[in-house]
């Protein structure tokens, strides 16, 4: 096997390995936010998946007003969860969950199928079409320069 063909059976490869990482991209959670149908109290419990960290329940909750964290167990906890605590919660589910986790996923997805229909396209080439493929395959993956440029 020429090294052309070697290196479209790789290309063929990662592609079905990118497929893995979009699946296993498309289960990862942060959880519902605090406060949310959950409970009320803003206690995460264990929200967290197999795919996610971690697995027991979170030490912390942010509370104001907790006569209990003052010495005082008699008085209970009629405390309610911070505002800014809630907020930032459901900020973080929503950008993570709502938008980061499934833009990873279709882009894993996307790269994956281009990697394995490219290697297909060029499987029956020869060494000369190394250069097509590139072309190929640069411009079926858009343009990934994470840089803005600044005018």
């Amino acid at each position: 096997m020429g090294t052309f063909a070697a290196d479209i059976a790789e290309l063929e490869k990662l592609g079905g390995v990118l497929h893995g990482l979009a699946d296993e991209a498309a289960q990862l959670s942060v959880g519902p936010p605090a406060g949310g149908a959950s409970g009320a109290n803003g206690s995460f419990g264990s929200w967290f998946n197999n795919n996610s960290m971690p697995s027991e329940p979170l030490p912390f909750t942010p509370m104001f007003g907790d006569p209990a964290m003052f010495g005082d167990p008699s008085a209970g906890s009629s405390s309610s969860v911070l505002n800014s605590y809630l907020e930032a919660s459901s900020i973080s589910s929503e950008l993570i969950d709502g938008v980061l986790v499934p833009s990873l996923t279709e882009r894993l997805g996307e790269t994956g199928d281009i990697m394995v229909n490219v290697a297909e396209q060029f499987r029956s080439r020869d060494e000369q079409s190394a250069a097509d493929l590139a072309t190929t395959y640069t411009s079926a993956t858009g343009d990934w320069n994470t840089q803005d440029s600044i005018a």
